[in-house]
């Protein structure tokens, strides 16, 4: 599998790391990382030119990267010896040469950073992540670097930032993944359990299942309680039955993990930030549901809460044609 990296500073260098150290990735897979470079743009007065002052600071920025790459690059490698790892510094529109090199590439997973703020549980989706997870033709993992390492980020200099690796450097340890995985009653159950199969995990890691029943009368003050009960129970022995067979299938496939299933009853996207929190998952996945015919995969509602919502990292799956 082809897995494209783009990397916006150390911060997310950092944290990408030692997401991926967290997954047992096979030989035959391949990483390129990748830094998009947009040049820098200055005006001009009849009697000072800022050519060679602009040449000069795009120079000095593509060897920055190139830098920060390099030691990505040599961090990856010693952590996976065998697999094919390379980078590339870019210059151009962010957004166009990712999407560019996804296209050529046959790219089959893109990993990235979403930004975060100190003191706002809400994580921020650049625009470059949303169209990623919007718009991208394969799946995306978004990775959220830890509190810790936001307050470690936030304490340095704007200067720092662009040239400290060591700063935010933690020993990497390897340890199994505690991963949610959302399930809903469509198709998006189906390529979400097949992209689990096809990936390798660390021994021990933990599945939980969940699938949140929203009861169309809930609220309704026609409905009484009854009716309630007797409208939600045949849609929770449904759930159970599909969260038992997929769970069934994961257990089958990968023999050295552990899979629980879960159904709740609530608000779909309370429900599941709640229930990540509770596990303190490490990964949520969730599908992406597309529409044939077109090239846009939408994004829902539940989706994009947890997307911006959870402290968690999240893999948004999508059906490949």
């Amino acid at each position: 599998m082809k897995i494209l990296i783009p990397v916006d500073d150390y911060l997310f260098s950092e944290a990408i790391i030692n997401f991926i150290a967290n997954h047992k990735w096979k030989d035959d897979d391949t990483f390129h990382l990748i830094h998009v470079i947009e040049p820098v743009y200055m005006g001009a007065t009849p009697d000072v030119s800022y050519l060679d002052i602009i040449e000069q600071a795009n120079s000095n920025y593509e060897e920055l990267a190139k830098e920060m790459l390099t030691k990505a690059k040599n961090k990856l490698q010693e952590l996976f010896p065998k697999m094919s790892i390379t980078f590339q510094v870019y210059k151009g529109n962010i957004k166009e040469t990712i999407f560019a090199e996804i296209k050529k590439s046959d790219i089959k997973l893109v990993i990235c950073g979403s930004h975060g703020s100190k003191g706002f549980k809400r994580f921020f989706l650049g625009s470059v992540s949303l169209a990623l997870v919007t718009s991208a033709p394969c799946s995306v993992l978004i990775i959220k670097p830890s509190t810790h390492l936001i307050d470690r980020w936030e304490s340095l200099s704007d200067a720092a930032k662009i040239v400290t690796q060591e700063y935010l450097a933690e020993p990497i340890e390897q340890k199994p993944l505690t991963v949610l995985i959302a399930i809903e009653e469509s198709s998006t159950s189906n390529y979400i359990i097949d992209i689990i199969k096809e990936h390798n995990w660390l021994p021990n890691t933990v599945f939980k299942l969940l699938h949140v029943v929203e009861s169309p009368m809930i609220g309704s003050p026609l409905a009484p309680s009854l009716l309630l009960s007797e409208a939600s129970e045949p849609m929770l022995d449904a759930a159970r039955k599909l969260l038992d067979s997929k769970a069934q299938i994961i257990r089958t496939a990968l023999t050295s993990v552990t899979v629980h299933a879960d159904v709740v009853e609530g608000a779909c996207k309370e429900a599941i930030l709640d229930y990540a929190n509770k596990i303190n998952a490490d990964l949520i996945i969730l599908g992406s549901h597309g529409k044939s015919m077109m090239e846009r995969f939408f994004i829902g509602s539940v989706s994009m809460a947890v997307l911006t919502s959870s402290q968690a990292s999240c893999l948004v799956v999508k059906p490949i044609d």
